[in-house]
């Protein structure tokens, strides 16, 4: 192992306690968020829609964002049964007025929250912790030096 001088140490000192208070705003601010309702204006790329006659149109890209109905459109898939080959294919750009003209809504109303448990997310942690390890490895072989936030990595994975 490596010794580090004193201005070294100081400096993977901070950046250890930077990284730790990192990881807890970003834990405050995810435990904050309020769920998000979908409606209409918030559809994303792969989001379907449902008319009365149970046909279903998937976005195919999201081509202008807005609170007025003009004013949002997506380019969406032809209408059949979801997950079928029809769904990559497009019938044109609509906007939301034009969707609710046809009676289109969302397909499922009901947020699904899907609760991990504290395994789960430590599981998750450790790969992403590998993931990173691996990256800064390849940045050694560059010969940059990345000992101290290898080592940083080491003890967030010890905590974990």
């Amino acid at each position: 192992m490596k010794n580090f001088s004193i201005e070294e140490q100081s400096r993977q000192d901070e950046i250890q306690e930077d990284t730790t208070s990192m990881e807890e705003k970003l834990e405050a601010i995810d435990a904050d968020l309020p769920p998000v309702t979908k409606t209409l204006y918030t559809l994303q790329v792969g989001d379907y829609v449902q008319n009365e006659d149970g046909d279903y149109r998937r976005v195919l890209a999201v081509l202008n964002r807005s609170d007025e109905d003009d004013f949002c459109m997506y380019v969406m898939s032809t209408y059949g049964e979801k997950d079928s080959r029809d769904m990559s294919i497009s019938s044109g750009t609509w906007t939301v007025f034009d969707l609710k003209r046809h009676g289109y809504s969302i397909e499922d109303t009901t947020l699904e929250i899907a609760e991990n448990t504290e395994a789960q997310i430590a599981a998750e942690k450790r790969i992403l912790l590998e993931e990173l390890t691996a990256t800064i490895r390849k940045s050694e072989l560059d010969g940059e030096e990345v000992a101290a936030i290898l080592s940083m990595i080491q003890d967030m994975k010890k905590r974990l």
